[in-house]
């Protein structure tokens, strides 16, 4: 197979607002560029214990907070395998994942209480109305098949609902690099609101069929230079509503 997303059956959806526009495999030297200031912020030395059962979200999120609260730089996530719930992005902010790193999401729903749900769907890894963002490196991002299936309510009731990898509402500025993000329930990258968004070179694996790669929603300024979703075997079924400009290299 010619790339890790041909291992499964994912559909590409593109779904921009008719202001828009978006090139797959297009150039992205127009658009405004993340930078971050040198500084390092090493969840170990929030906490974070690698190959341990033990979260590490409270230390992964401490140094996103401190990281952005400095002026920003890099939250590095160091070789080893690190559990973890929902991770908060914020402004400024550069989530690397070194080579050898895996951030592995709990797939118990209790550890999710307390986690706000858009839609219905608790995203993993959010943002919103942040801007200068990114998740780069060679690491990966599991989120081992994750259903959030049952979360109860403080009246005693209970809802369905189910997870997401990456959800980005109203930021600017934007790019999601080399990182393989794998494993999604339903929906590896969904995109809502949003301006100025690079992907560069990612990997995605979902082995369920009916898990899609990336949606994006009524965002502009969207480039998409991957040569693994270029090169798949499988077909891209892309979805344009209202769109005026297209692009294909």
């Amino acid at each position: 197979m010619k790339s890790s997303i041909s291992k499964s059956l994912i559909l590409l959806f593109l779904i921009l607002s008719n202001t828009g526009w978006a090139r797959e495999n297009g150039s992205n030297e127009s658009l405004p560029k993340t930078k971050f200031p040198k500084e390092k912020f090493n969840i170990l030395d929030y906490g974070a214990i690698a190959n341990s059962p033990e979260f590490s979200t409270f230390a992964i999120n401490n140094a996103i907070e401190n990281c952005s609260m400095a002026g920003g730089g890099y939250v590095i996530i160091p070789k080893g395998k690190f559990s973890t719930t929902s991770i908060i992005l914020k402004s400024n902010v550069n989530l690397r994942l070194d080579e050898g790193a895996v951030l592995q999401f709990s797939t118990r729903a209790e550890d999710y209480f307390g986690t706000k749900a858009k839609n219905g769907i608790i995203p993993l890894i959010y943002a919103e109305s942040e801007s200068n963002i990114a998740i780069s490196g060679k690491g990966i991002i599991d989120a081992q098949n994750n259903w959030v299936k049952q979360i109860s309510l403080s009246d005693s009731t209970e809802i369905q609902t189910m997870s997401m990898t990456i959800l980005l509402v109203n930021c600017h500025q934007v790019k999601i690099e080399d990182v393989q993000i794998l494993n999604a329930p339903t929906l590896s990258i969904l995109l809502q609101s949003c301006d100025n968004v690079v992907f560069d070179d990612i990997a995605i694996e979902n082995p369920k069929l009916e898990a899609n790669a990336l949606i994006i929603e009524h965002s502009t300024h969207i480039v998409l230079n991957d040569k693994k979703i270029e090169e798949s075997d499988k077909a891209l079924a892309i979805k344009r509503i209202g769109l005026k400009e297209f692009t294909t290299r």
